[in-house]
This record gives structure tokens, sequence and C-alpha cells, in this order.
């Protein structure tokens, strides 16, 4: 039998330095083996660094943000319900969806100088219809060598929420 690895992930790294301390903190300790970074906030490019020192004991993940907003210059940053709705109705821009997507790895990318082990949604708009094929497009636009870019990078893929 294989053995199974559980992958614990705490989101939200950078939303704020309290909530960034926590996490790396639990990561240094192995209670947690990812985290997903919301690499809009102001705070981002200060927390980069404990993570950088992470990255070969952890996970680190974009958290693909369409619901929070960081006041921080034109963004789609919309309810989640105004991406819940939507969605189902199919009346969302691809294009704008797969550059926002796209602008967030970017930001990733210029602290960490790598691309994301994974990519998760904050609030889950990554499973959103529209959001999702946005997210697959993007991919390989991004570098993403893999089909599946919502999964973890070790040798067990795991695979978050892809279908609604």
């Amino acid at each position: 039998m294989t053995p199974r690895r559980l992958t614990l992930c705490a989101d939200d790294y950078a939303q704020s330095p309290a909530i960034s301390q926590g996490i790396v903190a639990l990561l240094q300790t192995g209670r947690l083996s990812a985290t997903s970074v919301m690499t809009q906030s102001p705070h981002w490019p200060a927390l980069a660094a404990p993570l950088r020192e992470l990255a070969q004991q952890a996970d680190i993940g974009l958290h693909f943000n369409l619901t929070h907003d960081f006041a921080n210059g034109p963004q789609l940053i919309k309810p989640l319900s105004h991406w819940l709705l939507l969605s189902q109705l199919r009346c969302l821009s691809h294009t704008a969806l797969r550059d926002s997507l796209l602008r967030q790895i970017d930001l990733f990318s210029q602290q960490l100088g790598r691309l994301p082990d994974f990519i998760d949604g904050h609030q889950h708009v990554h499973a959103l219809p529209v959001v999702r094929d946005a997210l697959f497009d993007a991919s390989p636009c991004a570098g993403l060598q893999t089909a599946n870019p919502i999964c973890a990078r070790r040798s067990v893929w795991v695979t978050r929420v892809t279908a609604v």
C-alpha cells in the first residue's frame, strides 16, 4: 500500500502581519505543510522573506483573490455574491479574469523568484465556472507545467476542488 500524505494548508498569507506570523510559526514547527499567498496585499513584499526560507519544507501557492479589497489600485474586486451569480450565468469576462490571475502570479514571482506550487482561490472563487476556465487557460501563459494548476507540487498531487 502506498503511504498517503495529508497536506494542511493555511490560506490568507499576507492578508495581515498577524495572520502571516501565525502561519510562519505553524510552518516552522511542521504543523502546517502549505500556505497560499494573497499577493495583492500591501504587506506581501515585506512578508515574502520568511516564505523564501521555508520553500524547501512547505508548498507555497497563490491564493487567487477576487473578493478582498486591499485598496491598492484597479482590481476586479467584488463581493462573493457577484462572482457566484455572474459565474453561473456565464457573464464574466474570461480575459479580465485571466489577466487578473496573471498579474497576481507576477506579484508572487517578483517576490519569490519562482512560480507558485499551486493555486487556490480566496473564498473558493477558483472553483466557479468561467473563473475556473480562466485559471486553466492562464496556466500555460504563466509557465505552469501541469495540466492541473490547482495542485500541490510534491510527489503526491493533491487536487483541490475543480468542479461545481
